[in-house]
Protein backbone atom coordinates (compact mmCIF):
# COMPACT_ATOMS: atom_id res chain seq x y z
CA UNK A 1 0.00 0.00 0.00
CA UNK A 2 3.04 2.38 0.38
CA UNK A 3 3.92 2.03 -2.80
CA UNK A 4 0.28 2.55 -4.13
CA UNK A 5 -0.04 5.68 -1.87
CA UNK A 6 3.04 6.89 -3.67
CA UNK A 7 2.49 6.59 -6.85
CA UNK A 8 -1.79 7.64 -6.09
CA UNK A 9 -2.03 10.21 -3.96
CA UNK A 10 -5.45 11.76 -3.14
CA UNK A 11 -6.36 14.50 -5.49
CA UNK A 12 -6.28 18.05 -3.92
CA UNK A 13 -10.03 19.52 -4.74
CA UNK A 14 -11.54 16.04 -4.55
CA UNK A 15 -14.10 15.80 -2.49
CA UNK A 16 -13.12 12.23 -1.02
CA UNK A 17 -10.37 13.64 0.43
CA UNK A 18 -12.73 15.72 3.17
CA UNK A 19 -13.83 11.62 3.84
CA UNK A 20 -10.50 10.04 4.68
CA UNK A 21 -10.46 10.88 8.22
CA UNK A 22 -13.85 9.50 8.47
CA UNK A 23 -12.82 5.97 7.17
CA UNK A 24 -9.92 5.93 9.20
CA UNK A 25 -11.99 6.59 12.17
CA UNK A 26 -13.41 3.32 11.43
CA UNK A 27 -10.56 1.21 11.73
CA UNK A 28 -9.38 -1.72 14.19
CA UNK A 29 -7.58 -1.65 15.81
CA UNK A 30 -8.07 2.46 16.28
CA UNK A 31 -5.53 4.60 14.29
CA UNK A 32 -4.10 7.46 15.60
CA UNK A 33 -5.66 10.62 13.24
CA UNK A 34 -2.52 12.41 12.31
CA UNK A 35 -3.11 16.25 10.56
CA UNK A 36 -3.07 15.45 6.88
CA UNK A 37 -4.87 13.11 4.51
CA UNK A 38 -1.10 11.24 3.58
CA UNK A 39 -0.38 11.02 7.74
CA UNK A 40 -3.43 8.69 8.17
CA UNK A 41 -1.97 6.18 6.47
CA UNK A 42 1.28 6.11 8.27
CA UNK A 43 -0.52 4.25 11.04
CA UNK A 44 -2.44 1.86 8.98
CA UNK A 45 0.81 0.60 7.09
CA UNK A 46 2.50 -0.10 10.37
CA UNK A 47 0.00 -2.73 10.71
CA UNK A 48 -0.96 -3.72 7.36
CA UNK A 49 -1.59 -6.95 8.20
CA UNK A 50 -4.21 -7.14 10.89
CA UNK A 51 -6.15 -3.65 9.67
CA UNK A 52 -9.85 -4.22 9.20
CA UNK A 53 -12.61 -1.39 9.45
CA UNK A 54 -16.37 -1.50 11.02
CA UNK A 55 -19.19 -1.80 8.67
CA UNK A 56 -21.29 -0.47 11.50
CA UNK A 57 -19.30 2.55 11.83
CA UNK A 58 -18.86 3.49 8.27
CA UNK A 59 -22.51 3.05 7.14
CA UNK A 60 -23.37 5.79 10.07
CA UNK A 61 -21.13 8.50 8.00
CA UNK A 62 -21.68 6.90 4.52
CA UNK A 63 -25.13 5.25 4.54
CA UNK A 64 -27.09 7.12 7.33
CA UNK A 65 -26.43 10.56 6.19
CA UNK A 66 -28.19 11.30 3.11
CA UNK A 67 -26.26 14.39 2.62
CA UNK A 68 -22.72 12.66 2.30
CA UNK A 69 -23.71 10.45 -0.70
CA UNK A 70 -24.80 13.37 -2.43
CA UNK A 71 -21.90 15.57 -1.65
CA UNK A 72 -19.46 12.66 -2.72
CA UNK A 73 -21.43 11.91 -6.17
CA UNK A 74 -21.64 15.32 -6.92
CA UNK A 75 -17.74 16.10 -6.77
CA UNK A 76 -16.83 19.12 -8.71
CA UNK A 77 -13.06 17.77 -9.14
CA UNK A 78 -12.02 17.42 -12.64
CA UNK A 79 -11.85 13.98 -12.62
CA UNK A 80 -14.96 13.28 -11.23
CA UNK A 81 -16.54 15.26 -14.08
CA UNK A 82 -15.07 14.00 -16.76
CA UNK A 83 -15.66 10.52 -15.37
CA UNK A 84 -19.56 10.60 -14.65
CA UNK A 85 -19.87 13.68 -18.15
CA UNK A 86 -22.58 15.69 -18.38
CA UNK A 87 -25.92 13.54 -18.38
CA UNK A 88 -25.52 11.72 -14.50
CA UNK A 89 -28.38 10.12 -13.36
CA UNK A 90 -27.90 11.00 -9.81
CA UNK A 91 -30.90 9.45 -8.70
CA UNK A 92 -29.92 6.29 -10.18
CA UNK A 93 -26.61 6.16 -8.64
CA UNK A 94 -28.20 7.22 -5.23
CA UNK A 95 -30.89 3.94 -5.41
CA UNK A 96 -27.72 1.77 -6.27
CA UNK A 97 -25.22 3.21 -3.37
CA UNK A 98 -27.91 2.26 -0.68
CA UNK A 99 -28.21 -1.27 -1.84
CA UNK A 100 -26.62 -3.96 0.34
CA UNK A 101 -22.76 -4.11 0.77
CA UNK A 102 -22.85 -1.71 -2.52
CA UNK A 103 -22.47 1.66 -0.54
CA UNK A 104 -19.43 0.10 0.76
CA UNK A 105 -17.69 1.04 -2.50
CA UNK A 106 -17.80 4.56 -1.58
CA UNK A 107 -16.09 4.39 1.61
CA UNK A 108 -13.50 2.04 -0.47
CA UNK A 109 -12.95 4.17 -3.04
CA UNK A 110 -12.37 7.65 -0.63
CA UNK A 111 -9.54 4.73 0.89
CA UNK A 112 -8.01 4.03 -2.22
CA UNK A 113 -8.38 7.87 -3.49
CA UNK A 114 -9.98 7.11 -6.67
CA UNK A 115 -13.56 8.23 -6.04
CA UNK A 116 -13.95 9.08 -9.93
CA UNK A 117 -14.17 5.27 -10.35
CA UNK A 118 -17.08 5.07 -8.55
CA UNK A 119 -19.07 5.54 -11.45
CA UNK A 120 -18.03 2.93 -13.32
CA UNK A 121 -17.77 0.74 -10.57
CA UNK A 122 -21.86 1.36 -10.16
CA UNK A 123 -22.36 0.47 -13.66
CA UNK A 124 -20.51 -3.17 -13.37
CA UNK A 125 -23.12 -4.27 -10.15
CA UNK A 126 -23.66 -7.65 -10.26
CA UNK A 127 -27.67 -7.49 -10.28
CA UNK A 128 -28.25 -10.60 -8.41
CA UNK A 129 -25.79 -10.41 -5.40
CA UNK A 130 -25.82 -6.57 -5.76
CA UNK A 131 -22.07 -6.55 -4.39
CA UNK A 132 -18.83 -5.22 -4.36
CA UNK A 133 -17.04 -6.40 -7.98
CA UNK A 134 -13.39 -7.84 -8.30
CA UNK A 135 -11.60 -6.02 -10.47
CA UNK A 136 -12.26 -8.17 -13.08
CA UNK A 137 -14.98 -7.88 -13.63
CA UNK A 138 -14.58 -4.34 -14.49
CA UNK A 139 -14.64 -4.31 -18.95
CA UNK A 140 -13.87 -0.88 -18.59
CA UNK A 141 -10.71 -0.94 -16.59
CA UNK A 142 -7.89 -0.20 -18.91
CA UNK A 143 -9.43 3.11 -19.91
CA UNK A 144 -9.56 3.71 -16.89
CA UNK A 145 -6.05 3.34 -15.60
CA UNK A 146 -4.62 2.87 -18.91
CA UNK A 147 -0.64 2.33 -17.86
CA UNK A 148 0.12 -1.12 -17.15
CA UNK A 149 1.76 -0.79 -14.03
CA UNK A 150 -0.56 1.23 -12.68
CA UNK A 151 -3.55 -1.12 -13.31
CA UNK A 152 -1.45 -3.62 -11.96
CA UNK A 153 -0.91 -1.76 -8.61
CA UNK A 154 -4.66 -0.72 -8.57
CA UNK A 155 -5.32 -4.51 -8.73
CA UNK A 156 -3.43 -5.35 -5.81
CA UNK A 157 -4.46 -2.83 -3.56
CA UNK A 158 -7.51 -3.02 -4.44
CA UNK A 159 -8.05 -6.66 -3.76
CA UNK A 160 -6.38 -6.16 -0.09
CA UNK A 161 -8.43 -3.25 0.79
CA UNK A 162 -11.79 -4.98 0.05
CA UNK A 163 -10.35 -8.05 2.47
CA UNK A 164 -10.21 -4.85 5.41
CA UNK A 165 -13.65 -3.73 4.41
CA UNK A 166 -15.07 -7.24 4.47
CA UNK A 167 -13.29 -9.20 6.93
CA UNK A 168 -13.68 -12.77 7.47
CA UNK A 169 -16.97 -14.03 9.08
CA UNK A 170 -17.07 -17.71 10.47
CA UNK A 171 -20.27 -19.61 9.72
CA UNK A 172 -21.66 -23.03 11.02
CA UNK A 173 -23.40 -24.95 7.97
CA UNK A 174 -26.98 -25.81 8.59
CA UNK A 175 -25.87 -29.98 9.50
CA UNK A 176 -24.23 -28.26 12.18
CA UNK A 177 -20.59 -29.46 10.77
CA UNK A 178 -17.43 -26.70 10.61
CA UNK A 179 -15.90 -27.35 7.40
CA UNK A 180 -12.76 -26.69 7.10
CA UNK A 181 -11.80 -22.70 4.90
CA UNK A 182 -8.29 -21.98 2.99
CA UNK A 183 -8.01 -18.25 3.11
CA UNK A 184 -5.56 -15.96 1.43
CA UNK A 185 -2.75 -14.81 2.51
CA UNK A 186 -4.35 -11.56 2.39
CA UNK A 187 -7.51 -12.13 4.12
CA UNK A 188 -8.27 -10.11 7.19
CA UNK A 189 -10.13 -11.32 10.22
CA UNK A 190 -11.98 -8.98 12.71
CA UNK A 191 -10.31 -9.77 15.60
CA UNK A 192 -9.64 -7.30 18.42
CA UNK A 193 -7.65 -7.49 22.00
CA UNK A 194 -5.52 -10.53 20.48
CA UNK A 195 -3.25 -11.91 23.28
CA UNK A 196 -1.56 -14.78 24.01
CA UNK A 197 -3.16 -17.06 26.64
CA UNK A 198 -1.35 -17.96 29.75
CA UNK A 199 -2.58 -21.36 29.76
CA UNK A 200 -1.15 -23.02 26.86
CA UNK A 201 -1.19 -26.18 25.30
CA UNK A 202 1.21 -29.01 24.98
CA UNK A 203 1.63 -28.77 20.89
CA UNK A 204 0.90 -24.97 19.71
CA UNK A 205 -0.36 -21.90 20.55
CA UNK A 206 -3.40 -20.56 21.95
CA UNK A 207 -4.51 -17.04 21.37
CA UNK A 208 -7.39 -15.03 23.13
CA UNK A 209 -9.28 -12.68 20.55
CA UNK A 210 -12.71 -10.63 20.79
CA UNK A 211 -15.04 -10.03 17.31
CA UNK A 212 -17.45 -7.72 17.41
CA UNK A 213 -21.47 -8.33 17.35
CA UNK A 214 -21.32 -7.49 14.03
CA UNK A 215 -18.98 -10.07 12.44
CA UNK A 216 -20.46 -12.77 13.99
CA UNK A 217 -22.80 -15.01 12.01
CA UNK A 218 -26.26 -16.04 13.70
CA UNK A 219 -24.66 -19.63 13.35
CA UNK A 220 -22.04 -19.18 15.54
CA UNK A 221 -23.45 -16.33 17.84
CA UNK A 222 -26.90 -18.90 18.42
CA UNK A 223 -24.56 -21.29 19.38
CA UNK A 224 -22.54 -18.99 21.88
CA UNK A 225 -25.72 -17.56 23.35
CA UNK A 226 -27.04 -21.19 24.11
CA UNK A 227 -24.11 -22.80 25.80
CA UNK A 228 -21.54 -19.85 26.59
CA UNK A 229 -23.40 -16.76 27.57
CA UNK A 230 -20.44 -16.51 30.04
CA UNK A 231 -18.16 -16.03 27.02
CA UNK A 232 -20.56 -12.65 25.79
CA UNK A 233 -19.68 -9.46 27.35
CA UNK A 234 -21.23 -5.98 26.56
CA UNK A 235 -24.75 -5.54 24.87
CA UNK A 236 -26.05 -3.25 21.40
CA UNK A 237 -23.44 -2.36 19.41
CA UNK A 238 -20.53 -2.72 22.37
CA UNK A 239 -21.74 -6.55 22.46
CA UNK A 240 -18.43 -8.78 21.85
CA UNK A 241 -18.11 -12.24 21.56
CA UNK A 242 -14.87 -13.87 23.24
CA UNK A 243 -13.32 -16.74 21.40
CA UNK A 244 -9.61 -18.88 22.15
CA UNK A 245 -8.18 -19.83 18.58
CA UNK A 246 -5.52 -22.49 19.17
CA UNK A 247 -2.51 -22.60 16.23
CA UNK A 248 -0.84 -25.57 14.82
CA UNK A 249 1.50 -26.09 11.39
CA UNK A 250 -0.42 -27.53 8.94
CA UNK A 251 0.99 -30.71 8.62
CA UNK A 252 -1.03 -33.04 5.41
CA UNK A 253 0.48 -36.17 7.40
CA UNK A 254 -1.18 -35.65 10.66
CA UNK A 255 -4.83 -34.55 10.27
CA UNK A 256 -5.98 -36.68 13.45
CA UNK A 257 -7.31 -33.69 15.68
CA UNK A 258 -9.24 -32.10 12.78
CA UNK A 259 -10.78 -35.27 11.71
CA UNK A 260 -11.55 -35.47 15.65
CA UNK A 261 -12.91 -32.13 16.24
CA UNK A 262 -15.12 -31.92 13.13
CA UNK A 263 -16.64 -35.41 14.19
CA UNK A 264 -16.99 -34.27 17.63
CA UNK A 265 -18.66 -30.96 17.09
CA UNK A 266 -21.48 -33.65 15.34
CA UNK A 267 -22.68 -34.93 18.98
CA UNK A 268 -25.88 -34.04 19.96
CA UNK A 269 -28.20 -34.35 23.00
CA UNK A 270 -26.96 -33.80 26.69
CA UNK A 271 -23.53 -34.94 25.91
CA UNK A 272 -22.61 -31.93 23.73
CA UNK A 273 -23.15 -29.94 26.51
CA UNK A 274 -19.74 -31.42 28.13
CA UNK A 275 -17.43 -31.38 25.04
CA UNK A 276 -15.97 -27.62 23.66
CA UNK A 277 -17.73 -26.37 20.52
CA UNK A 278 -15.41 -26.09 17.68
CA UNK A 279 -16.93 -23.00 15.56
CA UNK A 280 -14.51 -22.28 12.86
CA UNK A 281 -11.61 -24.28 11.21
CA UNK A 282 -9.10 -22.23 8.91
CA UNK A 283 -5.97 -22.44 7.12
CA UNK A 284 -4.15 -19.63 6.70
CA UNK A 285 -0.30 -19.70 5.43
CA UNK A 286 1.51 -22.61 6.88
CA UNK A 287 -0.72 -22.87 9.56
CA UNK A 288 -4.03 -24.88 10.76
CA UNK A 289 -6.22 -22.61 12.69
CA UNK A 290 -8.90 -24.06 15.33
CA UNK A 291 -11.73 -21.90 17.09
CA UNK A 292 -13.46 -22.12 19.84
CA UNK A 293 -15.28 -20.25 22.58
CA UNK A 294 -13.25 -18.49 25.45
CA UNK A 295 -13.87 -19.94 28.40
CA UNK A 296 -11.41 -18.53 31.44
CA UNK A 297 -10.20 -21.42 33.63
CA UNK A 298 -9.90 -24.87 33.98
CA UNK A 299 -10.88 -27.87 36.10
CA UNK A 300 -7.00 -27.86 36.86
CA UNK A 301 -7.32 -24.10 38.07
CA UNK A 302 -10.50 -25.60 40.43
CA UNK A 303 -8.58 -28.17 42.16
CA UNK A 304 -5.02 -26.56 42.36
CA UNK A 305 -5.60 -22.46 42.11
CA UNK A 306 -8.67 -22.02 44.31
CA UNK A 307 -10.62 -20.81 41.40
CA UNK A 308 -14.54 -21.41 42.19
CA UNK A 309 -13.71 -22.36 45.72
CA UNK A 310 -16.54 -20.10 47.12
CA UNK A 311 -19.39 -21.84 44.97
CA UNK A 312 -17.89 -25.31 46.86
CA UNK A 313 -20.19 -26.55 49.46
CA UNK A 314 -20.33 -24.68 52.37
CA UNK A 315 -22.44 -27.33 54.64
CA UNK A 316 -22.21 -31.10 54.61
CA UNK A 317 -21.70 -32.48 51.49
CA UNK A 318 -24.37 -34.24 49.64
CA UNK A 319 -22.21 -35.54 46.66
CA UNK A 320 -25.02 -36.69 43.99
CA UNK A 321 -26.30 -33.16 44.33
CA UNK A 322 -23.09 -31.06 43.99
CA UNK A 323 -22.87 -29.04 40.81
CA UNK A 324 -19.23 -30.16 40.62
CA UNK A 325 -20.03 -33.90 40.80
CA UNK A 326 -23.40 -33.47 38.40
CA UNK A 327 -20.73 -31.73 36.06
CA UNK A 328 -18.25 -35.25 36.68
CA UNK A 329 -20.97 -37.32 35.63
CA UNK A 330 -21.71 -35.01 32.58
CA UNK A 331 -17.70 -35.52 31.46
CA UNK A 332 -18.32 -39.53 32.07
CA UNK A 333 -21.54 -38.73 29.65
CA UNK A 334 -19.53 -37.50 26.83
CA UNK A 335 -16.41 -39.45 27.24
CA UNK A 336 -19.25 -42.60 26.47
CA UNK A 337 -20.76 -40.18 23.51
CA UNK A 338 -16.86 -39.52 22.08
CA UNK A 339 -15.66 -43.14 22.32
CA UNK A 340 -18.78 -44.79 21.08
CA UNK A 341 -20.88 -42.42 19.90
CA UNK A 342 -20.15 -40.76 16.82
CA UNK A 343 -21.51 -41.99 13.76
CA UNK A 344 -19.99 -42.70 10.54
CA UNK A 345 -19.56 -40.07 8.52
CA UNK A 346 -19.58 -42.38 5.70
CA UNK A 347 -22.70 -43.66 4.25
CA UNK A 348 -22.71 -47.22 2.72
CA UNK A 349 -19.89 -47.93 5.51
CA UNK A 350 -20.54 -50.57 8.34
CA UNK A 351 -17.77 -49.63 10.26
CA UNK A 352 -17.58 -48.64 14.03
CA UNK A 353 -16.43 -45.06 14.84
CA UNK A 354 -14.45 -45.44 17.36
CA UNK A 355 -12.32 -42.29 19.02
CA UNK A 356 -10.06 -41.93 22.24
CA UNK A 357 -9.11 -39.03 23.61
CA UNK A 358 -5.76 -40.22 25.04
CA UNK A 359 -5.01 -36.93 27.11
CA UNK A 360 -8.04 -37.07 29.79
CA UNK A 361 -6.84 -34.44 32.66
CA UNK A 362 -7.87 -31.45 34.46
CA UNK A 363 -5.84 -29.13 32.55
CA UNK A 364 -7.94 -30.42 29.57
CA UNK A 365 -11.30 -30.03 30.63
CA UNK A 366 -12.83 -26.20 31.05
CA UNK A 367 -15.04 -24.39 32.97
CA UNK A 368 -16.91 -21.70 32.01
CA UNK A 369 -18.36 -19.11 34.23
CA UNK A 370 -21.79 -20.31 34.66
CA UNK A 371 -20.10 -23.78 36.01
CA UNK A 372 -20.18 -26.08 33.10
CA UNK A 373 -17.53 -28.77 32.31
CA UNK A 374 -16.41 -28.83 28.64
CA UNK A 375 -13.44 -31.91 27.97
CA UNK A 376 -11.30 -29.82 25.20
CA UNK A 377 -7.80 -30.31 23.45
CA UNK A 378 -7.81 -33.10 21.15
CA UNK A 379 -4.48 -33.24 20.20
CA UNK A 380 -3.61 -36.82 21.29
CA UNK A 381 -6.79 -38.22 20.27
CA UNK A 382 -7.40 -40.78 17.64
CA UNK A 383 -9.90 -41.84 15.62
CA UNK A 384 -10.48 -45.07 13.45
CA UNK A 385 -13.16 -46.84 11.64
CA UNK A 386 -13.32 -50.91 11.96
CA UNK A 387 -15.25 -53.49 10.32
CA UNK A 388 -16.48 -56.35 12.32
CA UNK A 389 -13.61 -59.34 12.88
CA UNK A 390 -10.74 -56.73 11.77
CA UNK A 391 -7.34 -56.69 13.41
CA UNK A 392 -6.16 -53.69 14.30
CA UNK A 393 -3.61 -51.38 16.25
CA UNK A 394 -3.53 -48.39 17.36
CA UNK A 395 -0.04 -46.30 18.54
CA UNK A 396 -0.37 -44.88 22.01
CA UNK A 397 -0.39 -41.22 21.93
CA UNK A 398 0.59 -40.79 25.55
CA UNK A 399 -0.97 -37.35 27.45
CA UNK A 400 -0.01 -36.26 31.09
CA UNK A 401 2.20 -38.86 32.93
CA UNK A 402 0.19 -38.63 36.06
CA UNK A 403 -3.25 -39.57 34.70
CA UNK A 404 -1.89 -42.56 32.14
CA UNK A 405 -3.26 -46.14 32.81
CA UNK A 406 -1.03 -48.72 33.43
CA UNK A 407 -1.29 -49.96 29.63
CA UNK A 408 0.93 -46.96 28.49
CA UNK A 409 3.89 -48.71 29.25
CA UNK A 410 2.68 -50.58 25.97
CA UNK A 411 4.11 -48.92 22.38
CA UNK A 412 1.09 -50.56 20.55
CA UNK A 413 -2.57 -51.02 21.63
CA UNK A 414 -3.75 -54.63 20.16
CA UNK A 415 -8.05 -54.16 19.38
CA UNK A 416 -10.37 -56.57 17.71
CA UNK A 417 -13.79 -55.54 16.54
CA UNK A 418 -16.21 -58.60 17.41
CA UNK A 419 -19.34 -58.99 16.26
CA UNK A 420 -20.33 -61.21 19.55
CA UNK A 421 -19.32 -58.24 21.64
CA UNK A 422 -17.08 -59.87 24.15
CA UNK A 423 -14.73 -58.62 26.42
CA UNK A 424 -12.19 -58.47 23.10
CA UNK A 425 -14.55 -55.81 21.37
CA UNK A 426 -12.67 -52.97 20.30
CA UNK A 427 -13.90 -50.64 23.67
CA UNK A 428 -11.33 -52.48 25.88
CA UNK A 429 -9.23 -50.30 23.87
CA UNK A 430 -10.74 -46.84 25.29
CA UNK A 431 -10.86 -47.74 28.67
CA UNK A 432 -7.45 -45.89 29.01
CA UNK A 433 -9.78 -43.23 29.03
CA UNK A 434 -11.81 -44.32 32.10
CA UNK A 435 -8.47 -44.74 33.81
CA UNK A 436 -7.82 -40.87 33.59
CA UNK A 437 -11.50 -40.29 34.42
CA UNK A 438 -10.93 -42.48 37.65
CA UNK A 439 -8.27 -40.36 38.61
CA UNK A 440 -10.08 -37.05 38.22
CA UNK A 441 -13.19 -37.78 39.68
CA UNK A 442 -10.72 -39.17 43.06
CA UNK A 443 -9.15 -35.59 42.92
CA UNK A 444 -12.67 -33.58 42.51
CA UNK A 445 -13.70 -35.97 45.82
CA UNK A 446 -10.73 -34.79 47.80
CA UNK A 447 -11.15 -31.29 46.90
CA UNK A 448 -14.78 -31.86 47.91
CA UNK A 449 -14.28 -33.31 51.28
CA UNK A 450 -11.24 -31.23 51.75
CA UNK A 451 -11.79 -28.79 55.05
CA UNK A 452 -8.39 -26.99 54.28
CA UNK A 453 -9.29 -25.87 50.66
CA UNK A 454 -8.83 -22.77 51.64
CA UNK A 455 -5.31 -22.85 53.19
CA UNK A 456 -2.37 -22.90 51.64
CA UNK A 457 -1.36 -26.40 52.27
CA UNK A 458 -4.45 -28.92 50.66
CA UNK A 459 -5.59 -32.17 50.84
CA UNK A 460 -4.52 -32.69 47.61
CA UNK A 461 -1.20 -31.35 48.23
CA UNK A 462 -0.86 -34.19 50.39
CA UNK A 463 -2.24 -36.96 48.07
CA UNK A 464 0.14 -36.00 45.53
CA UNK A 465 2.77 -36.41 48.52
CA UNK A 466 1.48 -40.19 49.28
CA UNK A 467 1.29 -40.81 44.98
CA UNK A 468 5.42 -39.81 45.02
CA UNK A 469 6.26 -41.81 47.84
CA UNK A 470 4.75 -44.98 46.55
CA UNK A 471 6.71 -46.63 43.36
CA UNK A 472 6.79 -45.64 40.42
CA UNK A 473 6.48 -41.80 41.52
CA UNK A 474 3.28 -39.70 39.86
CA UNK A 475 0.97 -42.12 38.48
CA UNK A 476 -1.71 -43.76 40.06
CA UNK A 477 -0.89 -47.38 39.10
CA UNK A 478 1.57 -50.02 40.42
CA UNK A 479 3.29 -52.70 39.34
CA UNK A 480 0.27 -55.18 38.69
CA UNK A 481 -2.59 -53.03 40.60
CA UNK A 482 -3.63 -49.74 41.35
CA UNK A 483 -1.60 -48.21 44.16
CA UNK A 484 -2.07 -49.08 47.79
CA UNK A 485 -2.70 -44.84 48.48
CA UNK A 486 -5.20 -44.84 45.83
CA UNK A 487 -7.31 -48.07 47.07
CA UNK A 488 -6.78 -46.43 50.61
CA UNK A 489 -7.86 -42.78 49.39
CA UNK A 490 -11.00 -43.90 48.08
CA UNK A 491 -12.17 -46.23 50.93
CA UNK A 492 -11.61 -43.26 53.14
CA UNK A 493 -13.38 -40.75 50.95
CA UNK A 494 -16.15 -43.26 50.87
CA UNK A 495 -16.74 -43.24 54.86
CA UNK A 496 -16.15 -39.53 54.51
CA UNK A 497 -18.99 -39.52 52.28
CA UNK A 498 -20.74 -41.48 54.41
CA UNK A 499 -20.24 -39.77 57.63
CA UNK A 500 -21.38 -36.60 56.40
CA UNK A 501 -25.32 -37.30 56.76
CA UNK A 502 -24.57 -40.90 58.77
CA UNK A 503 -28.55 -41.64 59.05
CA UNK A 504 -28.94 -40.91 55.41
CA UNK A 505 -29.40 -44.54 54.30
CA UNK A 506 -29.84 -43.14 50.64
CA UNK A 507 -26.21 -40.86 50.99
CA UNK A 508 -24.69 -44.25 51.92
CA UNK A 509 -26.06 -46.31 49.20
CA UNK A 510 -25.05 -43.57 46.49
CA UNK A 511 -21.46 -42.92 48.30
CA UNK A 512 -20.26 -46.95 48.40
CA UNK A 513 -21.61 -47.26 44.30
CA UNK A 514 -19.48 -44.66 43.94
CA UNK A 515 -16.35 -45.57 45.42
CA UNK A 516 -16.90 -49.20 44.16
CA UNK A 517 -17.71 -47.81 40.80
CA UNK A 518 -13.92 -45.95 41.04
CA UNK A 519 -12.14 -49.25 42.33
CA UNK A 520 -13.69 -51.11 39.37
CA UNK A 521 -12.28 -48.21 37.16
CA UNK A 522 -9.00 -48.72 38.57
CA UNK A 523 -8.80 -52.26 37.43
CA UNK A 524 -5.09 -52.61 36.48
CA UNK A 525 -6.47 -55.04 33.75
CA UNK A 526 -7.71 -52.99 30.52
CA UNK A 527 -9.43 -55.89 29.10
CA UNK A 528 -11.50 -55.96 32.88
CA UNK A 529 -12.29 -52.30 33.32
CA UNK A 530 -15.30 -51.64 32.98
CA UNK A 531 -15.73 -49.37 29.71
CA UNK A 532 -17.10 -45.77 29.32
CA UNK A 533 -20.97 -46.91 28.29
CA UNK A 534 -21.09 -49.21 31.59
CA UNK A 535 -19.82 -46.15 33.89
CA UNK A 536 -22.53 -43.69 32.47
CA UNK A 537 -25.02 -46.36 32.88
CA UNK A 538 -23.63 -47.09 36.41
CA UNK A 539 -23.39 -43.32 37.37
CA UNK A 540 -27.16 -42.60 36.12
CA UNK A 541 -28.67 -45.72 37.77
CA UNK A 542 -27.14 -45.08 40.73
CA UNK A 543 -28.15 -41.44 41.06
CA UNK A 544 -31.66 -42.51 40.12
CA UNK A 545 -31.79 -44.92 42.96
CA UNK A 546 -30.78 -41.72 44.89
CA UNK A 547 -33.46 -39.52 43.51
CA UNK A 548 -36.35 -41.97 43.97
CA UNK A 549 -35.42 -42.89 48.02
CA UNK A 550 -34.61 -39.16 48.48
CA UNK A 551 -38.25 -38.51 47.79
CA UNK A 552 -39.55 -41.07 49.95
CA UNK A 553 -37.43 -39.46 52.76
CA UNK A 554 -39.37 -39.48 56.29
CA UNK A 555 -41.47 -42.10 55.11
CA UNK A 556 -39.85 -45.31 56.65
CA UNK A 557 -42.43 -48.05 55.41
CA UNK A 558 -42.76 -46.39 51.76
CA UNK A 559 -38.75 -46.37 51.79
CA UNK A 560 -38.90 -49.99 53.32
CA UNK A 561 -41.15 -51.27 50.39
CA UNK A 562 -39.47 -49.36 47.98
CA UNK A 563 -36.35 -51.59 48.96
CA UNK A 564 -37.83 -54.73 49.02
CA UNK A 565 -38.76 -54.01 45.39
CA UNK A 566 -35.60 -52.50 43.75
CA UNK A 567 -33.80 -55.57 45.56
CA UNK A 568 -35.72 -57.80 43.53
CA UNK A 569 -34.82 -58.59 39.09
CA UNK A 570 -36.62 -60.32 36.79
CA UNK A 571 -40.14 -61.16 35.68
CA UNK A 572 -41.02 -61.60 39.09
CA UNK A 573 -39.95 -58.37 40.44
CA UNK A 574 -43.17 -56.92 42.35
CA UNK A 575 -44.30 -59.75 44.87
CA UNK A 576 -47.13 -59.74 47.29
CA UNK A 577 -45.93 -58.13 50.69
CA UNK A 578 -47.20 -57.17 53.64
CA UNK A 579 -45.89 -55.78 57.43
CA UNK A 580 -46.43 -56.63 60.80
CA UNK A 581 -47.36 -54.34 63.34
CA UNK A 582 -43.99 -52.15 62.91
CA UNK A 583 -42.21 -50.58 60.35
CA UNK A 584 -40.81 -53.92 58.86
CA UNK A 585 -41.79 -55.58 55.66
CA UNK A 586 -42.18 -59.68 54.78
CA UNK A 587 -43.52 -61.67 52.22
CA UNK A 588 -46.71 -63.11 52.78
CA UNK A 589 -44.71 -66.55 52.79
CA UNK A 590 -43.20 -65.29 55.51
CA UNK A 591 -45.82 -64.26 57.57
Amino acid sequence: MDYYRLLNPISTDCEGRNHVRNVIECAYPPIEVGETADRLFEDVGRRADKTFFSQQKLQEHFLDKPTTITTLLECKCQQCKDQRGESLDAQRYKRYIRYKKVWLLLPIMVYLGKLHFIYTWLDTIDRSTLAPVQCSDVASLESLLPDDLGRKLFISAYERVLKMFNPLVFKIDDSGTVPPKRVVTHERFPFQNEQKLSRQGQFGTLLYFEVSDEYVDDSVASRMDQAYESSITGTGKAKRYRFARKILKADPADGMEKDMLQLVSQIKGDAAKNIITLLALYYWGKCVHYVFPFVETSLYSVLREGHFREELSHGPLRLPDHWLWVQMVGVARALSAIHTGINNPFSGDPGKVIAFHFDLKPDNILVTADRQLKITDFGQSIIQIVDADEERSASLKQGDIKYNAPESRLNRLDVRHTSSGEPRDIQVLLNYDVWSLACIMVEVLILLLDERRHKESTELDAFDKELEDEKPEVVFFGDHVVKDCVKEKVLSIGERLVNTHPTDQANKDYAMAVCQLIIQMFTHNKDHRPQSDSVLKCLEATNETYQRAWQLRGDKLRTSIRRKELAVEGPERFREIGWCNEDKVVSFLGM
